[in-house]
């Protein structure tokens, strides 16, 4: 089993919810790390920080749930990259970038 995460309205927020990812800025500056259990203070200095939305961990998912969730990423992901250049496959921009990206959303590495 594995968690999943969700983005939820900050307004929605229950104190206690745990940050899935690092909660960055708009300069890229980071605001609270990863795993940080929300606090009513959190939510303070969020709401004055203009932050709308923050990434929390949901449900544990199932090896079945995160295969069926796999499979719909890569279908669409090979929606968005259906343009290839079948001359030469293994320089074409797209085919790779599609493959870094289908590493990243099922949890590898870029």
């Amino acid at each position: 089993m594995t968690r999943s995460y969700k983005l939820v309205l900050l307004d929605e927020v229950v104190i206690g919810m745990q940050l899935s990812d690092n909660l960055i800025d708009r300069h890229g500056k980071i605001l609270l790390p990863e795993g940080t259990s929300l606090t009513e203070q959190h939510m303070e200095s969020l709401r004055r920080q203009e932050v709308d939305m923050v990434p929390v961990y949901s449900e544990e998912l199932s090896e079945a749930e995160i295969q069926a969730r796999n499979a719909e990423r890569e279908a669409r992901l090979g929606t968005l990259f259906r343009k290839k250049n079948y001359d030469a496959p293994e320089d074409n921009a797209n085919e790779i970038l599609l493959q870094h990206m289908l590493r990243f959303r099922q949890g590898g590495e870029a």
